[in-house]
């Protein structure tokens, strides 16, 4: 598995000032130009979802680029997923909440179903940057009666410190200790 890490960890590319001056913004569509690193990419995350022993019956995934690694993830798991959106996206009865991100700010939603009171959710997303996205996703998912039990990312920008302040367990594969 160090070596898929590995592989998929050459593939990143780094894009100085963007989306905003100041922001060195990891790009990981490199990973989906290739199937083998896709592949890689999904099996790293449900290889050490399951060693985590996390119990889930969903898997949530954040717009946009949590919806490409999520769904996968949750097919592999055996289990439904559940996209969490920005706002004006999803029809239907919502819970929301604002999500404060490095660049910006959002406000997030996710459909209100009955069948997710008392529902196991992990957090699938691309990265773990400040943790304010999956600090709010999290809050939301608690709104909607879930009990979340773990959150999953691809890479982690250990440097911003985003998973200090999480509530939950959570791991990434790949860090990046300092922007370059």
């Amino acid at each position: 598995m160090i070596e898929n890490i590995e592989s998929i960890k050459k593939t990143i590319r780094t894009f100085q000032d963007f989306p905003i001056k100041g922001v060195s913004f990891m790009d990981l569509m490199p990973i989906l130009e290739n199937p083998e690193t896709m592949l890689m990419s999904i099996d790293v995350l449900v290889t050490m979802i399951k060693e985590k022993g996390w119990k889930f019956d969903y898997v949530a995934g954040l717009e946009a680029r949590g919806f490409l690694f999520g769904v996968p993830v949750a097919m592999q798991l055996g289990c439904g997923f559940l996209p969490i959106r920005k706002k004006g996206k999803l029809p239907g009865p919502l819970i929301g909440t604002n999500s404060t991100k490095e660049y910006g700010d959002d406000f997030l939603e996710i459909q209100d179903q009955q069948i997710l009171k008392g529902a196991n959710v992990i957090i699938v997303d691309d990265l773990l940057a400040t943790g304010g996205t999956v600090r709010s996703a999290i809050s939301l998912l608690t709104k909607a009666g879930c009990n979340v039990t773990g959150a999953a990312f691809l890479v982690e920008l250990s440097y911003l410190d985003g998973g200090e302040n999480l509530e939950v367990d959570y791991f990434a594969p790949i860090t990046f200790n300092s922007e370059n």
